[in-house]
């Protein structure tokens, strides 16, 4: 049972990937979501006939998440489209490999206007905004590597450790109305740059060996929603990397 007092979504990032996966979660559980989205236009509109055929109620919204005018007016357009937002799911990251050698302005900027302001700016618009006597929850979507840091992806992985403390910390401001928690993904999906090969291998490298399903992150996300006693945390669903 949740403590949300609106049955209402904004997923950034939420056309593609885990994010696809979280919304079609939400749907069956009977939520009404708007589905952020930059480029995936097709898949955004693929996930609206999905809900159609269900009977559910999405909306599809686009932003960039490099721009703070665009990032807060995309919440403006959430509340106006279904009202009082009792979600905010922050899924939306660029995610490139990068050694400290290699970062520029511009990828320092890219990673941390889009991996860590724009999730401020929501979560600011977000509290703000949540109605008096209301409840609410912020779920951001870290990475298990902020438990087991490596220098590769430097910039991605600075901004996600400032993601992980703002966790912690915006649980802190915002208690006892919202709550503020996080998961830790681990090998899910392969991104950009990865085989197939090197991705399985590094899910052979973790503790159990495998690949996370994209339905885990879902289940979790869906623990984190009924779970009125939980804030401040982030869940590494990652078959043991952070540990290995």
């Amino acid at each position: 049972m949740t403590n949300i007092s609106y049955k209402t979504a904004l997923v950034t990032g939420g056309a593609k990937r885990i994010g696809r996966v979280m919304c079609k979660y939400l749907i069956e559980d009977g939520w009404s979501i708007c589905i952020h989205y930059l480029n995936s236009k097709k898949e955004a509109d693929e996930i609206l006939e999905i809900v159609d055929k269900l009977g559910g109620k999405a909306f599809k919204l686009k932003a960039n998440l490099n721009n703070e005018n665009e990032t807060r007016e995309l919440f403006n357009l959430a509340e106006n489209t279904i009202g009082p937002i009792g979600l905010l799911i922050n899924n939306a990251s660029i995610f490139y490999p990068e050694d400290w050698h290699e970062v520029t302005d511009l990828s320092w900027s890219n990673n941390f206007n889009i991996n860590l302001k724009a999730p401020f700016i929501l979560s600011q618009e977000f509290a703000k905004s949540l109605p008096k006597n209301s409840n609410g929850l912020i779920l951001n979507l870290i990475d298990q590597r902020v438990l087991n840091l490596k220098s590769d992806f430097f910039s991605y992985t600075l901004s996600k450790a400032a993601l992980y403390t703002m966790t912690k910390t915006l649980a802190l401001a915002l208690a006892p109305r919202i709550r503020v928690n996080g998961i830790g993904p681990g090998p899910t999906l392969p991104n950009s740059q990865q085989t197939d090969q090197i991705f399985n291998l590094e899910a052979q490298s973790t503790l159990l060996k495998k690949i996370v399903n994209p339905e885990e992150i879902a289940k979790t996300m869906m623990y984190l929603i009924n779970s009125e006693s939980v804030t401040g945390q982030m869940i590494a669903v990652d078959s043991g990397q952070h540990l290995s």
